[in-house]
């Protein structure tokens, strides 16, 4: 199998060694994504504002394989501080469209960059 590793022109350059996706067969593994705008910057301010930039950095990697938001299988969320669950929720609600992707949510403790961070899984296939 191929694996395509690749980076989304429409984002900033990872400041890691990353790839901001990878495509092995009918799956596309989106690296974590913070709230990181597309100039570069962290974006500031409440937990649901700072997630739903990580959703839109992860639909961009999404975008540039031809997938969307309906592509996603899994999700996996990464949080500074629990009590930060509700707003995440919040952004989730907003951005997806129920049935949800499945998800796991986690306390992660320091993650270096802003609050939160998440993966996912999408699903390529037809």
């Amino acid at each position: 199998m191929t694996l395509d590793k690749f980076n989304a022109d429409t984002m900033a350059a990872p400041k890691v060694p990353l790839s901001h996706g990878v495509v092995a067969g009918d799956w596309l593994h989106v690296s974590g994504m913070v709230a990181r705008a597309r100039s570069g910057e962290i974006v500031e301010g409440d937990i649901v504002a700072s997630t739903r930039q990580c959703l839109e950095n992860m639909e961009a990697v999404l975008a540039t394989r031809g997938a969307d938001r309906t592509s996603v299988v899994k999700v996996n969320v990464y949080l500074v501080d629990f009590a930060d669950y509700a707003g995440m929720n919040k952004a989730f609600e907003e951005f997806f469209e129920s049935p949800y992707p499945a998800r796991t949510t986690i306390q992660a403790g320091a993650l270096g960059i802003g609050e939160v961070e998440l993966d996912a899984v999408a699903y390529l296939g037809k």
